[in-house]
């Protein structure tokens, strides 16, 4: 390959990826429009990043506001979404706070998980067909699943395990201890973390 073929291909490369970063920017501004026509203040487009930040009133009882993050996945042809509740710390109650996540990520729905570090609710989203309304919704959903997790997730974060939490951990471990004793093997707990209240 001569020098020439270097550069032709450089160039197409180079050109390759703006047209990328183009279709990217479009489809941030066009979200942005979206978010905007539905009532969300103060977004931020991060141009060297890619991303959309705005935010949201986070749960039903506090005044709050909660972080979101999207950013573009172009080879995937999705975006993902984030809402960003608490940056870890170390007075928080890891342990408590992992088993409490892996809880409520067998019960939420399908596509959108709960991560550590930051405590975040994510999920992606296609951006065939009519992405826009696919957008608004997935924001709904994720008010709506930490707005019931909220407190819990705060006051995990600050390292407090709620009495209802301690209550729950302590008869699902007697269910492995009763197992244990009586020969039986382990099966996964399917009951899943029932929310009456703090």
């Amino acid at each position: 390959m001569n020098n020439k073929n270097i550069g032709i291909l450089e160039c197409y490369f180079t050109l390759a990826g703006e047209k990328k970063w183009s279709e990217v920017r479009k489809v941030l501004e066009k979200a942005e429009e979206c978010l905007s026509r539905a009532g969300v203040e103060e977004i931020i487009s991060n141009e060297e990043q890619n991303t959309l930040n705005f935010k949201i009133r986070a749960g039903k009882n506090t005044d709050a506001q909660v972080k979101y993050e999207l950013d573009i996945l172009p080879g995937e042809h999705r975006m993902r979404l984030k809402q960003i509740l608490f940056q870890s710390n170390e007075r928080s109650a890891i342990s408590s706070m992992k088993w409490y996540i892996k809880r409520r990520n067998e019960n939420i729905p399908r596509g959108m998980k709960y991560y550590l570090s930051p405590v975040r609710l994510e999920c992606s989203i296609s951006m065939a067909g009519e992405w826009e309304s696919e957008l608004l919704r997935r924001v709904i959903d994720m008010m709506c699943i930490t707005g019931d997790d909220y407190e819990f997730l705060r006051y995990l974060n600050e390292g407090v395990v709620p009495e209802e939490i301690q209550r729950t951990i302590r008869q699902e471990y007697e269910q492995y201890e009763g197992e244990i004793a009586n020969g039986i093997s382990i099966r996964k707990n399917d009951s899943g973390f029932k929310r009456t209240g703090l």
